[in-house]
């Protein structure tokens, strides 16, 4: 097995180890519940997108009329040597139903951008329950409508343009089946197969075993570019994303602050972070993607949704480069890599140390200092630095209680 010979032989990162990453922060992000772009919001996060690295950017569904304009001018200035200033000129993705007129939309979308950066990547949900329930076609309207579709849009973007395929509620998908599909869409010009989890709720291992089973029943399925795409219902996208790299996905799509339908899609910053961190395991390339802007990148998106970054997002939350207690603080003033496996400035952080309720002298003492106060046994004695310690311990619980008596039935409302 080709990603079990990765994980044991050490392979050198070269080109073929590398992972792309396809962003849909402005597609499935944008179909988060109380969250909207306009077309300023999409150019900055596309542009923002750009210039970090990343590979692919899904910019919207053309069917939707309001994104439809949106997108032709995403995809002249995003996706166009001509127009861009970016850094970097991404690949430009539109979504299409196998319908087509949905096809058709999508390429009208892109075709401002250059013939190589167009993408369209269309879906149909395969299992059971969106069968029964949701467009209420079987299997061999479906097979048809694959055929049809996929290869329409081969014609339209041409041998230098790209065309991605999925089986929405892959990992519910009745696994014959799903292999016919994904059968269906090689044939017929499909170059990227994505297998989403659209539900979330695959167990990571069985996620795993899915693309194996699929690696060894496809035969053209090496000649493709693998894609995962999973929804965090459960809590584990970014681990089933990483078991899906480990059985041989190229290709992480996901959004940025796991935006997304529901509870919303893999936050892909924290997988290319694990990627960077744990690269002696998973020896895969992600270096083409610039983490220093990781934050940046954050913080402008929650400028835009109105919604605050995480406090305890792995990677960007306010909190993930904090220490307050005080012998945490005490190993972080000596060496950050006592507690901190990330090196602050490679996602736009650096390390912050507070004064709060658990805080001991190390971190009263290590403040002073900072803040040119002076220097404990030199200015203060340690009984002074000791009883300030306890006062700003007392000051953070008043505080604290000072900032609930603001928000009005909050106490009510969670007892």
């Amino acid at each position: 097995m080709l990603a079990e010979a990765v994980i044991k032989g050490g392979m050198n990162m070269n080109k073929e180890n590398k992972i792309e990453v396809f962003d849909t922060t402005l597609r499935d992000g944008a179909q988060t519940p109380r969250i909207s772009f306009g077309f300023q919001d999409r150019y900055y996060i596309a542009k923002s997108l750009a210039n970090m690295g990343v590979d692919v950017i899904e910019i919207g569904f053309a069917a939707n009329d309001i994104d439809y304009e949106f997108m032709r001018r995403i995809a002249k200035y995003i996706g166009s040597r001509e127009y861009s200033t970016n850094s970097n000129v991404p690949v430009v993705a539109s979504l299409a139903r196998v319908l087509p007129g949905d096809v058709e939309l999508a390429y009208k979308a892109i075709e401002s951008a250059d013939p190589d950066r167009r993408r369209i990547h269309v879906f149909i949900g395969t299992s059971e329950e969106l069968m029964l329930y949701s467009h209420g076609k079987r299997e061999e309207s479906i097979l048809n409508m694959i055929s049809d579709s996929v290869s329409y849009a081969r014609s339209l973007v041409g041998s230098a343009g790209e065309v991605e395929y999925s089986s929405e509620d892959a990992l519910r998908t009745e696994i014959d089946f799903l292999v016919e599909t994904i059968r269906t869409a090689i044939a017929n010009g499909a170059n990227i197969i994505n297998v989403p989890d659209t539900t979330g709720f695959a167990r990571p291992d069985e996620y795993y075993e899915t693309i194996m089973e699929l690696r060894r029943r496809v035969g053209d399925l090496d000649k493709v570019t693998l894609s995962t795409h999973i929804h965090n219902d459960s809590g584990n996208a970014v681990a089933t994303t990483l078991k899906g790299i480990e059985a041989g996905v190229k290709q992480i799509e996901g959004c940025v602050l796991q935006l997304g339908e529901r509870a919303g899609n893999a936050d892909w910053i924290t997988v290319v972070n694990n990627l960077r961190i744990l690269k002696d395991f998973y020896k895969v390339d992600v270096s083409h993607i610039d983490s220093s802007q990781f934050y940046g990148l954050t913080k402008l998106i929650s400028s835009i949704t109105g919604y605050p970054i995480p406090l305890t997002h792995p990677v960007v939350g306010k909190a993930a480069f904090s220490e307050t207690a005080g012998i945490h603080v005490k190993g972080v003033i000596k060496n950050y890599r006592a507690y901190f496996i990330i090196p602050p400035e490679t996602v736009g952080r650096e390390v912050d140390i507070v004064l709060g309720q658990t805080s001991g002298t190390n971190t009263t003492a290590y403040f002073l200092r900072e803040n040119g106060y002076g220097e404990m046994n030199s200015d203060y004695t340690q009984e002074q630095v000791a009883a300030m310690t306890s006062a700003a311990k007392k000051r953070s619980i008043e505080v604290g209680m000072l900032l609930q008596k603001q928000r009005p039935g909050f106490l009510q409302s969670i007892i």
